[in-house]
């Protein structure tokens, strides 16, 4: 890929005067770049059969992995970030599209998914796309390779892929399903949302080898696009320390280590986090707050579709008014793993496990976090499992006040897994 890149953008100085006679339309991301008639796009023609297969879906532009790549607007259209900053906003960031899907008229049987950044919402998308687009048996109705959505989200803050864009989203059959990552009041006047969550102390590890993994995605093309050459170097000599502090980083002065000496409420930060997904504790309060208040909504956490996804897609089927037979169920776990596996590309392993942040920085790292985010849910009855996780995961980071009411015996806390185990609780 390299060479042909290379190959690619020398070639530019040679062919940029030669006008030669290839038709514009149809044009791939690569010779849209190259605009339409030059022989230049000819070569990038070649190039994209090259790398993309006939079908134009190749491991570089692959809807099913949310991947980085060059879309068939050009490039010159995106804001593209000088380095990252964890996930608080989209690396590359398309403000047409944006706008567009924030403005998108809804239907009343539209629903939208949202979670913050690696928090599952690709799971509870194939979820949603499975139980929306199948018949009771769980056959699907459409070929999803083909059909918006059915290779993961797109995301339209985000870059399009060569093949969706916010035009197709809007333009889905009903129920149309509509998935973000952005704060609620960028989100559609949509009437029902399933809001995504996970462990953030996951989720920030997940971050950091997104952020590799980003980086190793632009080097691919980063000869298109100045801009994305310093981003990718800015993405690749990320550490994990650094990820912590942008993860936690809300807008207050504050470092997040110094909630450990505090035992009482936080306060609010000075300026409010202005950025566009913002901090995790952020985006959820907003969420659980303004997301949810005219709206009929769910939350699903990623540690139950890890430990009982068929509970899980169950109770989606049941929020959506969908009739579901134990068989399309199945089908729909089934669906939802296979994707999420696509979606995770070879980091599969890696990325789907609970509690792997554990391994990584120290105990005062994922104390702080727990501290904060306890404090911050602790009276939001959907984020109860999460409060008791972190408690239970780390006892000294309790607040002396919460102690009781989060920290009971070990013979209740058994009794409550259990009981968890068997029932699943809905809110």
């Amino acid at each position: 890929k390299k060479q042909f890149m290379r190959m690619a953008s020398a070639s530019c100085t040679t062919f940029a005067s030669s006008e030669g006679s290839s038709s514009s339309s149809g044009l791939g991301p690569f010779s849209s770049l190259f605009g339409g008639g030059s022989s230049l796009a000819q070569l990038a023609c070649g190039l994209e059969s090259f790398l993309l297969g006939e079908s134009g879906v190749g491991n570089l532009i692959d809807e099913s992995r949310d991947r980085v790549a060059p879309t068939t607007t050009p490039s010159a259209n995106w804001l593209v970030a000088k380095g990252p900053k964890a996930m608080q906003r989209p690396i590359i960031f398309n403000q047409r599209s944006f706008e567009e899907f924030k403005a998108l008229s809804a239907r009343a049987d539209d629903v939208l998914v949202a979670g913050y950044p690696r928090c599952g919402t690709s799971w509870v998308h194939a979820m949603c796309f499975f139980l929306l687009r199948s018949d009771a048996e769980g056959q699907l109705e459409c070929d999803p390779s083909k059909t918006v959505g059915g290779r993961g989200p797109v995301y339209c803050e985000s870059r399009s892929s060569a093949r969706w864009n916010v035009e197709s989203v809007a333009t889905q059959s009903s129920p149309r399903l509509l998935t973000t990552h952005a704060r609620p009041a960028n989100w559609p006047e949509v009437g029902r949302v399933v809001i995504a969550t996970r462990d953030p102390r996951d989720a920030l590890v997940s971050t950091f080898f997104r952020i590799r993994e980003i980086a190793e995605e632009m080097r691919s093309f980063e000869n298109v696009d100045g801009r994305i050459a310093t981003c990718a170097k800015a993405c690749a000599s990320q550490t994990l320390e650094q990820v912590y502090e942008d993860f936690n980083d809300d807008g207050s002065t504050e470092h997040v280590l110094s909630v450990l000496m505090h035992d009482e409420d936080l306060a609010p930060p000075a300026k409010p986090n202005t950025r566009f997904y913002a901090d995790f504790l952020t985006w959820h309060a907003e969420a659980l707050g303004v997301g949810v208040r005219s709206r009929s909504h769910r939350v699903v956490a990623y540690e139950d579709i890890h430990d009982d996804p068929h509970a899980v897609a169950a109770d989606l089927a049941a929020f959506l008014d969908i009739p579901a037979t134990s068989r399309k169920i199945d089908r729909c776990v089934e669906f939802a793993a296979f994707s999420s596996v696509l979606a995770r590309g070879d980091a599969a392993l890696r990325k789907g496990v609970v509690g792997d942040h554990k391994i990584y920085l120290t105990k005062e790292h994922w104390d702080a976090m727990a501290r904060k985010t306890i404090l911050a849910f602790h009276t939001h009855p959907p984020m109860r499992p999460l409060v008791k996780r972190l408690a239970r995961d780390s006892p000294a980071a309790v607040p002396t006040r919460l102690r009781d009411a989060l920290l009971p015996s070990v013979a209740d806390d058994r009794r409550d897994r259990d009981h968890h185990h068997h029932h699943h609780h809905h809110h």
